[in-house]
């Protein structure tokens, strides 16, 4: 990576309600410690955003703005080409997405997103992954609440268990009550990638390990769950987990990728806690339900019509009163006759929304993570290029900069 480049992190979709967060985050907590800039396409719109942001801090009064279009192949190169890692939040990425991560390949910059399209990132794996790794270039996805909690969340409980000399066998994690609001950035991704994506696409995508290297797919071993599933480990009846056909991929890529601190032989599931048989019940019935409607092309169109617009997000309020939380268990391997040794911890923003100041916060740490700390991942054995996931890029680094921004990752048991 050419090392003379005026900024650190350029945040590429500025104007929308998640970059927007993340230059509030950099306004008000990395102001004058880190040299950034913000793009898009609209020269209009992001002076607005600079204007906002310097009246939370008049520092950022002459924060530089750079123009950089989906459309405009060459003006994504210039973009790229000027920082160290781009931060992009302009979705669905299946959309936008493919071009600013070309430029950032062949410029040699480090990358991060807020996808959650499993579709998409398997055409990014197929085309740059060894590109990337040519480049000595990270491309990063799902930077955002999914599925750093659940990357990160496992990649803590693995690193427990290393630290016992042990290895994992399983790990389950469990999310409980959260509250917030979906973006219309998030839901129009998912109605795109419904409407838009071919059929084979999307049943490839249904495979448990879509996102995995083909020799460490392991068929039958560890599938989604759909149905009420008593979860022995954690003592509690469970409901599948509207997030979790992403966040378990991401897992999963992420043991493959570092078969040393999670073992050949590991597996990961991932639901919800909803309380009781008949809420795993009730919430498995509405899950299935709800995933029927969005495959239905009418009812795509009516929920055009009424769900918020790409770009916009939930007040200021409804993001400030939100919450959420998991927990995670894991089972290590243990020989005939021996107990498995149990770890448990705890993961959690106990006071912001999920979808857009937890998953902005969480974005922006993984980039200067990035920025910052590559020679440290270095020496801890994480990966240094390639098409990556936060735990396999940039592991307990991430987990140590999140705690300090005031998320939860703490062992309770074990």
């Amino acid at each position: 990576m050419t090392a003379a480049r005026p900024y650190e992190i350029v945040v590429w979709g500025a104007t929308g309600s998640v970059g927007k967060l993340v230059c509030e985050h950099v306004a008000q907590n990395y102001q004058g410690r880190v040299k950034w800039a913000i793009a898009g396409r609209n020269q209009a719109k992001l002076e607005s955003v600079r204007k906002h942001v310097a009246e939370l801090n008049p520092a950022c009064k002459d924060l530089p703005i750079i123009l950089g279009d989906a459309q405009d192949q060459s003006s994504l190169d210039k973009l790229a080409a000027q920082s160290k890692v781009v931060i992009a939040t302009a979705g669905p990425f299946a959309r936008y997405g493919t071009p600013i991560v070309d430029a950032c390949v062949r410029s040699g910059a480090d990358y991060c997103d807020v996808t959650g399209e499993v579709i998409w990132m398997r055409r990014i794996l197929d085309k740059y992954h060894e590109a990337a790794k040519e480049k000595d270039v990270r491309i990063v996805h799902c930077c955002g609440f999914d599925s750093i909690p659940s990357d990160l969340g496992t990649c803590l409980v693995v690193d427990h268990l290393n630290s016992l000399g042990k290895k994992a066998a399983a790990v389950s994690m469990l999310f409980g009550k959260l509250s917030g609001a979906a973006g219309g950035g998030t839901i129009e991704t998912i109605l795109n990638q419904v409407a838009t994506e071919p059929f084979r696409d999307q049943r490839a995508a249904a495979d448990p390990y879509s996102l995995n290297p083909p020799s460490t797919r392991h068929a039958g071993k560890s599938g989604d769950q759909l149905l009420p599933r008593y979860n022995k480990d954690q003592g509690c009846w469970t409901a599948p987990f509207f997030m979790s056909s992403v966040n378990t991929r991401i897992v999963r890529r992420s043991a493959a990728l570092q078969k040393s601190a999670y073992g050949e032989d590991f597996t990961y599931n991932e639901a919800c806690k909803p309380g009781g048989l008949v809420s795993a019940v009730a919430v498995s019935v509405a899950t299935i339900l709800g995933g029927a409607a969005v495959l239905i092309p009418p009812l795509r169109f009516l929920l055009r019509k009424v769900v918020p617009k790409p770009g916009s997000g939930p007040s200021k309020e409804v993001q400030e009163r939100g919450f959420w939380s998991a927990t995670v268990s894991a089972r290590s391997l243990a020989p005939a006759g021996q107990q498995p040794t149990i770890v448990k911890a705890y993961i959690a923003d106990p006071g912001r929304d999920p979808g857009h100041w937890s998953t902005s916060r969480m974005l922006l740490e993984a980039a200067l993570c990035l920025s910052q700390q590559k020679e440290e991942g270095k020496l801890m054995g994480l990966q240094q290029s390639g098409v990556l996931t936060p735990a396999s890029a940039m592991g307990m680094l991430l987990v140590d900069r999140l705690r300090k921004a005031e998320f939860k990752f703490d062992i309770v048991s074990g």
